[in-house]
């Protein structure tokens, strides 16, 4: 996903080949068409928002509700750029 600025606001842009689909490709190829990788990424979410329920967008359930209610039997947080904003504040 790529953000690009168009009249002065951010619109979000998935590329075909994004790292959800390659990973989703590969885990299909070796285990079978049963694995199914799914994105439910924000713009600017941080991890450490879901793991400490603080998540602010409000149009989404509680995470640990969402988690409970999955049938995911994996889980992968994404640890990346919108989480190095949380080392680099100051602590109070």
């Amino acid at each position: 996903m790529m953000a690009v600025r168009e009249n002065g606001r951010l619109r979000n842009i998935v590329a075909a080949e994004n790292e959800m689909a390659v990973l989703n490709q590969l885990l299909q190829a070796k285990y079978g068409d049963g694995v199914r990788v799914v994105n439910r990424g924000a713009p600017s979410a941080q991890a450490i928002e879901l793991l400490n329920d603080r998540y602010k967008y409000q149009h989404n359930p509680p995470w640990p509700e969402v988690m409970k209610r999955s049938s995911a039997r994996l889980i992968l947080l994404n640890f990346a750029t919108n989480d190095a904003r949380q080392l680099s504040l100051p602590r109070h």
